[in-house]
């Protein structure tokens, strides 16, 4: 199966690409800067392309590619999101239009969407299904919103699949050493206790939120690909939440990651708020806030268990361990 996978060269992006070339796919991986250096994935890929696609000139160019799968993962991050408008569209929703645009007439078998649970605001209550309604708060949850209702529209007059999947707060080691994946929270307090074996919040540490490990995400992805028995209920587009459906504060968060590390170097890591305020312990909440239901991706992954937080925090140790020594 052939694959152009949008955004190859991004935290996500190199990752899947390199996961789907190592189970068998054909890659054609599509980057419009950051040109990825690592010798080892670009001899993975069965093409590299530069291109432009908020251009509908230069999607054309990739017609001879013949795909039968198209993955878009590009989006500006929360920060620049919230930029220059023309340069958000630009960014956050032509490369989406022009896609479809173009080869949804090219005879395409799939297409999935790499989409935000953002699209449904930021005050969460309660149990947040795919049915429940979509209040973006900012640039980007609306932005991933609109490039979800492009493709809907382009899929009712279609005859290919399509998935938008709105990912959770995702964490994970990356591809490449310069992805830029380290303001993340969980990547965050691990680079943070790697380097000075103590984890300073930035808040009192309450907020909660659905820590998702990326590995699950890319499982997921090769699960959609490989289905043979089509998961939507007919040819227009399928919503899809990729959570964990379990909801942890910032500050058990944080001690989750120092039991790892302790645990894995055989050191004392420390964690504070202002720099100067030690924590010693917690005390975990029984209330949750929200839950963001998973079960449809649940079904999706056929039995597959879900890889806990400890997986995925060791993962980006063991990156951050690797990385010393190149």
């Amino acid at each position: 199966m052939r694959i152009l996978v949008a955004g190859s060269s991004g935290y996500i992006g190199g990752r899947l690409c390199n996961y789907l070339a190592d189970e068998g796919f054909e890659v054609v991986a599509l980057f419009n800067k950051n040109t990825p250096t690592d010798e080892k994935w670009k001899a993975k890929m069965l093409d590299i392309v530069q291109v432009d696609l908020s251009s509908l000139d230069d999607i054309r160019t990739l017609s001879h590619f013949k795909p039968e799968v198209i993955i878009n993962l590009i989006s500006l991050d929360h920060i620049d999101s919230n930029g220059d408008p023309e340069i958000v569209t630009k960014n956050n929703i032509l490369p989406t239009w022009n896609l479809l645009k173009h080869f949804s007439k090219q005879g395409i078998k799939k297409f999935i969407y790499l989409s935000t649970i953002h699209v449904y605001g930021n005050e969460l209550n309660g149990v947040i299904t795919e049915n429940s309604p979509a209040l973006p708060a900012s640039s980007y949850g609306l932005t991933h919103l609109i490039s979800e209702e492009v493709i809907n529209m382009i899929a009712r007059e279609g005859d290919f699949e399509c998935y938008n999947i709105r990912f959770s707060n995702g964490f994970g080691a990356p591809q490449f050493m310069k992805n830029n994946c380290w303001g993340i929270v969980i990547n965050n307090l691990c680079l943070s206790v790697w380097k000075s074996q103590s984890i300073v919040l930035k808040s009192d540490g309450t907020p909660i939120r659905d820590f998702m490990n990326i590995t699950d995400l890319l499982i997921g992805i090769k699960q959609i690909l490989s289905n043979s028995k089509n998961i939507s209920d007919s040819k227009h587009c399928k919503t899809l939440n990729f959570s964990s459906n379990n909801t942890i504060s910032m500050i058990e968060a944080a001690f989750i990651v120092k039991n790892v590390y302790e645990k894995k170097y055989n050191k004392e890591a420390n964690i504070f708020i202002n720099e100067n305020e030690p924590i010693l312990s917690f005390k975990s909440s029984e209330s949750k806030k929200y839950l963001i239901d998973n079960s449809l991706f649940l079904d999706l992954m056929g039995g597959i268990a879900l890889h806990d937080m400890e997986f995925g925090i060791n993962e980006i140790f063991n990156f951050l361990d690797n990385s010393e020594k190149r």
